[in-house]
């Protein structure tokens, strides 16, 4: 049976490591590299920081999805934006329900405005329409340049 909760300290190592796993098959020819180090800070920050919204399913105790929202105050206008820095399942319907979960929390927030979920352009389109079925009506052309690193 999947249990769905916010992570404890001792449980870090083991999100931080499906939050690499997330990363990585969602690269889609992005040339950055995973750290690893970075990935188990912000996680880390999601634990122990309630400002921002995080949940995890768990199956017999090892995390087989999850999902983070970052607030943050929006330059030029009132509240807050969410920005969804993670979401990710491993099994069939935990990512239903975790986004479920999150919007819900974002309705209650009376923080929140508006909820970013950036996407790679090589994601799969089957996404474009789970993420509408949960409020997310709307998309924009986003422009990013990659340094050329030697």
């Amino acid at each position: 049976m999947i249990e769905y909760r916010r992570m404890r300290l001792a449980e870090v190592d083991a999100v931080a490591a499906l939050g690499c796993e997330a990363l990585r098959v969602h690269a889609n020819d992005v040339p950055l590299h995973v750290s690893p180090l970075k990935v188990r800070s912000v996680v880390m920050s999601f634990c122990v920081h309630r400002e921002h919204f995080h949940l995890v399913a768990f199956d017999d105790g090892q995390p087989v999805g999850a999902v983070a929202l970052w607030v943050a105050e929006m330059p030029f206008h009132e509240r807050c934006d969410g920005h969804v820095m993670m979401c990710y399942a491993s099994r069939a319907g935990v990512g239903a329900r975790l986004v479920g979960e999150m919007m819900r929390w974002v309705k209650r927030d009376i923080r929140v405005q508006r909820v970013v979920w950036p996407m790679n352009s090589g994601f799969d389109a089957r996404l474009r329409r789970f993420a509408a079925r949960y409020g997310f009506d709307s998309a924009q052309e986003l422009f990013v340049g990659y340094k050329k690193c030697a």
